[in-house]
């Protein structure tokens, strides 16, 4: 499949890499392509730049991912360190399940979205930015967001099964608040631009997810 001067306009989806032998440097080639998108954007980073700086040749880098849609994609899923797994089977959903008390449930899941955040927020960043005028980029913003809200989904269905959910919210209304709570872009705001803390943010998070989901009557003291 051509791949373009520099290999940055896609097919469709890009190559696959499932059932391919992985290549001895993919790791360092997707960190390369990590650093250079965080610091200088998805537009000024060319797959070339991405060789350079991973010390492979351009062509490897082509042959391993094709596009830059790709390399942008496998930059988010080792930021993400394990989110191309369906999202039931993830510890984090596991550890969320795992207690009855729904402030806790909420507080466990703020440590997980806090962990997350500090590896991938830059990247959605990168991502959602250059989604704006790159039609490429499109569908693999879609994905990104659709994929909070399954997460977001899991929390909530969590919530309802022990009856703490709000009575005036359903699973719907309440997995888009915590979907816009966990938004990427709301801890950029906090802890980039309002000088919060990654812990501030964490605290912010699980009191507010309290306050905004879970039923006045489990969480007043028996």
């Amino acid at each position: 499949m051509p791949s373009g001067s520099d290999g940055d306009r896609p097919g469709r989806h890009g190559p696959r890499c499932a059932g391919r032998q992985p290549s001895p440097d993919r790791a360092r080639i997707v960190a390369a392509a990590r650093e250079l998108f965080e610091a200088k954007g998805y537009a000024a980073t060319t797959m070339a730049a991405v060789a350079d700086t991973a010390g492979v040749p351009v062509a490897e880098v082509e042959a391993a991912f094709g596009n830059k849609v790709t390399l942008l994609q496998a930059a988010l899923d080792a930021a993400a360190a394990g989110d191309s797994h369906p999202s039931a089977d993830r510890p984090w959903a596991h550890a969320a399940g795992a207690t009855s008390d729904p402030m806790e449930l909420l507080s466990r899941q703020a440590v997980n979205v806090r962990a997350r955040l500090e590896r991938i927020a830059p990247l959605a960043a990168v991502l959602h930015a250059a989604a704006s005028t790159d039609p490429d980029l499109v569908e693999l913003a879609a994905r990104f967001d659709d994929q909070r809200a399954v997460q977001a989904r899991i929390v909530i269905t969590e919530l309802a099964n022990r009856g703490a959910l709000r009575p005036e919210l359903d699973v719907a209304e309440a997995t888009d608040v915590l979907w816009l709570l966990q938004d990427p872009s709301t801890y950029l705001r906090l802890v980039v631009a309002r000088g919060w803390s990654p812990a501030m943010y964490q605290t912010w998070l699980a009191e507010t997810a309290i306050r905004l989901l879970v039923s006045v009557r489990r969480t007043r003291p028996a």
